[in-house]
């Protein structure tokens, strides 16, 4: 492989590792790194940040925007109450309550 070629590759990535980890968290915690754990700790943070992001967003959609569309009306809807759940019969040695 040309050396030029990869040179040009690691200057792109350690633009884009100092884009991302230089918003996100000190210098001092990311600098000291070896290039591969930056990049790493760059692809581990962008994605846990994306993950929340959508997490947020579909729990908005789901829960507040739509809730009358997905979540029953009334209180507790979808939850049996007491006197229509069915006791459990327990076992007492061989003897059944």
């Amino acid at each position: 492989m040309d050396k030029n070629y990869l040179q040009l590759f690691v200057d792109e990535t350690s633009l884009t590792n100092r884009m991302v980890l230089g918003t996100l968290l000190p210098e001092k915690i990311w600098e000291p790194l070896p290039h591969f754990f930056q990049t790493w700790l760059r692809n581990y943070t962008a994605g846990t940040l994306v993950y929340f992001i959508t997490s947020f967003l579909w729990s908005f959609y789901f829960y507040y925007y739509k809730h009358n569309i997905y979540v029953p009306k009334g209180e507790r809807a979808g939850v049996p109450r007491g006197e229509r759940v069915r006791p459990v019969k327990r076992r007492d040695g061989d003897n059944f309550k």
